[in-house]
């Protein structure tokens, strides 16, 4: 199965959540895998959470392809206490998850992101 992500940008955390509500009733109505949804409430967290290092390593790891925190750290040429830190993020976030063994793959063939932006009512 290919694993899709959408990351929304949406102040309104309630309406985020009824929303990934309805594509998992419409995909069980279907008996379709309808993707996942990763929901920030401001564009700080967004840019906090998903800094340029560590979409380096998303980009890196989309693939699928599994690593040990070593070896990704010296394919990208970075420390790998840094590497980890990163790592520790994107797991906390759902974005890149670990076998029994510990190694870590990205288990999406697609990330999306989606952020609106509108005048303040």
């Amino acid at each position: 199965m290919n694993r899709k992500l959408l990351i929304t940008l949406d102040s309104n955390w309630e309406h985020s959540l009824k929303q990934a509500a309805r594509i998992a009733q419409n995909g069980m109505k279907k008996n379709r895998y309808q993707g996942e949804i990763l929901n920030f409430v401001n564009a700080q967290d967004f840019f906090s959470k998903l800094s340029e290092k560590k979409w380096q390593i998303i980009h890196q790891m989309i693939n699928n392809k599994v690593y040990g925190v070593r070896e990704l750290a010296r394919q990208m040429q970075r420390d790998v206490k840094r590497v980890h830190e990163d790592l520790k993020v994107l797991e906390e976030l759902g974005i890149i998850e670990k076998n029994e063994d510990g190694s870590i793959f990205c288990p999406y063939t697609e990330i999306h992101i989606d952020m609106h932006i509108q005048q303040a009512a």
